[in-house]
């Protein structure tokens, strides 16, 4: 957890771990030429159906992702979801002066892409709550 000034609440960075994740680490001890092709998108939507089943009204769940396909999963279709990808996160903690070499990353992590990645954010909604992190950042 990070503070950047008194005035600015403390984030609670949960991981969680999937069982995809998990099994797939087992079959990689086993087998260090394992594939991986597509846990993650299944590992988000494992995830998604937790949420579905467990979250309350006044909880709003970040997910980081970096491959769009995760946007056509059931995890993008929650309402208490706030979606954000890889240079939307980045560019915030630049814009927050908790990253200075932001850009920088940004750039080599396109520089290896076949198409640069943009800025991708979802607003998480709940009846108590509606999320904020890039707009907030940017003043949208």
């Amino acid at each position: 957890m990070a503070r950047k000034t008194a005035d600015v609440a403390l984030i609670e960075i949960q991981l969680i771990e999937t069982n995809v994740g998990a099994g797939y680490r087992a079959r990689l001890a086993r087998n260090p030429q394992e594939p991986s092709a597509n846990l993650g998108e299944i590992a988000v939507d494992e995830y998604a159906t937790l949420l579905a089943r467990t979250t309350g009204p006044s909880f709003v769940h970040l997910v980081l992702f970096e491959d769009p396909d995760v946007l056509e999963l059931r995890i993008a279709r929650l309402k208490d979801v706030h979606l954000l990808n890889t240079t939307a996160w980045l560019l915030t903690l630049h814009r927050e002066g908790l990253l200075p070499e932001a850009l920088e990353l940004i750039e080599s992590i396109n520089s290896t892409r076949k198409t640069p990645m943009i800025p991708f954010e979802k607003v998480g909604l709940t009846k108590k709550i509606r999320s904020t992190w890039l707009r907030r950042s940017f003043g949208g």
